[in-house]
């Protein structure tokens, strides 16, 4: 069995396998697309396409949350996720710079935030309390560390598309 082999329809989230025709719809997120081809005849049941999770911003939201940290209302953490996991572990590296001003800017508009709903808390006692600051934020930002958050999440990353390729048929 072959499986299909999508591409991005021009600049949509619409994905087109290059020898069946068959189109995938607002695959936002994706890492990887698999799906068996409709050009040759297969065996049983249509296989739906399945939806990894397993890219790069996928791991680094992973560990992230194992921090205690986890996107609030109105950041960008998930669309930025969804790139890295779109774009892969290579384009991760070679932005890696990038990559970790998206963490810093994030990082201080929590504490930020986190400051501003504890002030709202004290004017207003009817306001919830946002609770104490995660030990993360606690700590002044480091560019090392960050790196070293990324690099481990792309190195995840890698051995799950490597796990992946193997198991299948």
């Amino acid at each position: 069995m072959i499986l299909c082999d999508f591409a991005r329809v021009d600049d949509s989230n619409d994905f087109r396998c290059k020898r069946c025709g068959d189109v995938l719809r607002q695959m936002i997120g994706v890492g990887r697309i698999v799906q068996y081809c409709n050009f040759q005849d297969r065996a049983g049941p249509p296989i739906l396409p399945t939806l990894p999770s397993d890219g790069p911003g996928t791991q680094l939201k992973k560990l992230f949350q194992r921090l205690g940290i986890a996107p609030e209302a109105g950041c960008k953490c998930n669309a930025r996720a969804a790139e890295m996991d779109r774009q892969g572990p290579q384009w991760c590296r070679d932005k890696i710079d990038r990559i970790v001003s998206w963490l810093r800017d994030e990082f201080e508009r929590q504490k930020k935030s986190h400051a501003w709903r504890a002030v709202r808390h004290e004017k207003d006692p009817t306001k919830p309390h946002p609770g104490p600051l995660p030990l993360p934020l606690r700590l002044p930002f480091s560019k090392t560390a960050a790196k070293t958050i990324i690099n481990l999440a792309i190195r995840r990353a890698e051995k799950a598309a490597a796990a992946m390729t193997t198991s299948q048929p």
